[in-house]
């Protein structure tokens, strides 16, 4: 009987426990087999508008609705920087000044030119006065008083003529001032009002006689200052009210470039998510935030699920968590579509 010889393969006790273990098989994702990496025209898509995924050449689309949106915020910044408006003031008075004629010259070219003329020019505004005159006049004593009566010897006047008090009232006498051709020809920036060189009575007396007279007279102007400044907006003004506007410009545009490229069929839906309404919708920033959060969780769920061999309880109970907010977040969209 032939005699058999069993070889038994002798192992190394170092070798123990260092043979190749058989990997365990990875535990699928939910979501999908392998975790989706965005190009860079997705993340630009996704940055103008998370809903440009759902159509064909969305990085286009991007594209446009981009270039419309700056085109559009240009224009609105260089529509502001050229809208200037006028700020105009108007102040309209009517007094009565009291002096010498050189005061009262002086006080009538003050209003016309005052002393800060060049520095308002300077400043950008337009000032404009005008000035005239509606009478003038000097402060006497009135000769109101009563008959005299032989019983007051003290005031008593034989012809019973009518004797004023000391303390009697003070009246304003009218006084005469030159025409509008004697205004300019002294140097007074005046002349008189529509209608009231009538009362300028030639028989009256002169108010001054010239500039050596120190005698007080009284006049009535009224005069009238309008000022008028351009102002234009400044940089940051024009910046600022502009980023206000750029969701709204952002808006139209997308409208108006997702209208026209679906509608020419350069667009083409890929799910029953590409809508026109969810397209504008969003457009909205909150919107937006949503779409990418829930993009974010259920990349972080394909990765813990695709990176790891055996998954330990609280690597599991993190997955679950992660689930539990992407399926909130998803009826927070869709409730959000239906609105």
């Amino acid at each position: 009987m032939p005699t058999v010889i069993v070889q038994k393969e002798v192992v190394d006790p170092k070798d123990v426990g260092t043979a190749e273990k058989p990997k365990p098989k990875k535990k699928p994702s939910i979501f999908q087999k392998e975790p989706h990496k965005m190009t860079k025209g997705e993340k630009f898509s996704r940055a103008i508008n998370v809903r440009l995924t759902n159509y064909t050449h969305s990085t286009q689309m991007a594209g446009f609705i981009a270039f419309a949106t700056f085109v559009g915020f240009v224009g609105l910044l260089l529509s502001m920087s050229l809208n200037c408006p006028v700020e105009r003031t108007e102040d309209s008075k009517t007094v009565y000044n009291t002096g010498i004629k050189d005061m009262q010259r002086e006080f009538v070219n003050k209003i016309i030119n005052p002393d800060n003329m060049d520095a308002l020019k300077a400043a950008g505004v337009a000032r404009k006065a005008t000035i005239c005159m509606h009478r003038a006049g000097i402060y006497k004593l009135g000769s109101h008083g009563t008959f005299n009566s032989p019983q007051d010897p003290t005031t008593y006047n034989a012809a019973n003529a009518l004797q004023p008090y000391p303390n009697g009232y003070v009246e304003l006498e009218p006084c005469q001032l030159p025409g509008d051709a004697g205004f300019k020809a002294d140097g007074w920036e005046v002349t008189w009002c529509p209608g009231k060189e009538k009362f300028n009575s030639q028989s009256a007396p002169m108010c001054t006689l010239d500039d050596s007279d120190m005698k007080s007279f009284t006049t009535q102007v009224t005069y009238t200052i309008t000022t008028e400044k351009t102002v234009c907006p400044s940089a940051a003004s024009i910046l600022g009210s502009g980023l206000a506007y750029i969701s709204y410009i952002e808006m139209f545009a997308t409208v108006l470039v997702g209208v026209i490229l679906i509608k020419t069929g350069f667009a083409k839906p890929l799910n029953d998510r590409a809508t026109l309404s969810g397209l504008l919708k969003s457009a909205n920033s909150d919107t937006s935030k949503v779409e990418d959060a829930i993009d974010t969780l259920r990349h972080d769920v394909d990765d813990m699920q695709l990176a790891q061999n055996d998954l330990d309880d609280k690597q599991s109970q993190q997955i679950a968590k992660l689930e539990e907010q992407v399926a909130l977040l998803l009826k927070k969209s869709g409730d959000q579509e239906t609105e």
